[in-house]
């Protein structure tokens, strides 16, 4: 099971070849890293322990509980190397101090998401009209995704669920 661990953040790629050298020649006060490709970080959190003037690594981790890559105990062992854990939220500082025993400083510092700025749905009727006007859509509904296109954020989940609507209905 272990082996399986270290393949899966394997996987994920890509590498980070000469990383340790580019440190080294840069001198660099501060890295910022999220946990994924987990590889990546591991190959960051090796670079800065090997190097004399260490430089500070700050891990903003973005945990979610029902993703397992979060249980791997590879991604543990990277992030007890951060000097800082930058959490979005209480509840994320929480889950990680619980989970990963997290002993570095802590800052809950939220994605500055400004609710003051988002508008209700009937405010875009205009635009979702010219859209569907311009690409031929008017009896048509339009799924939004917003995110990344890996399998962490759902986007080939969504890509499949289209699909099997539209083997079912091609009208869709």
């Amino acid at each position: 099971n272990n082996i399986l661990q270290k393949l899966k953040i394997f996987s994920t790629g890509p590498y980070l070849i000469g990383f340790p050298n580019l440190l080294q020649k840069h001198n660099w006060d501060i890295i910022h890293t999220s946990p994924f490709p987990l590889n990546i970080n591991r190959q960051v959190s090796n670079a800065i322990s090997n190097l004399q003037k260490k430089t500070k690594l700050i891990i903003s981790p973005f945990l979610h509980t029902q993703i397992e890559d979060y249980g791997n105990p590879e991604l543990q062992s990277v992030i007890l190397t951060a000097d800082i854990m930058h959490f979005v939220s209480q509840a994320e500082k929480e889950f990680a101090e619980k989970t990963f025993r997290v002993q570095c400083e802590k800052v809950v510092l939220p994605l500055f998401l400004d609710l003051s700025k988002m508008k209700e749905k009937e405010q875009f009727k205009t635009q979702i009209q010219e859209f569907k006007t311009k690409y031929k859509l008017h009896d048509r509904k339009i799924i939004l995704f917003v995110g990344n296109k890996g399998v962490l954020k759902g986007a080939t989940h969504l890509l499949e669920a289209v699909n099997n609507l539209f083997e079912k209905d091609s009208s869709i």
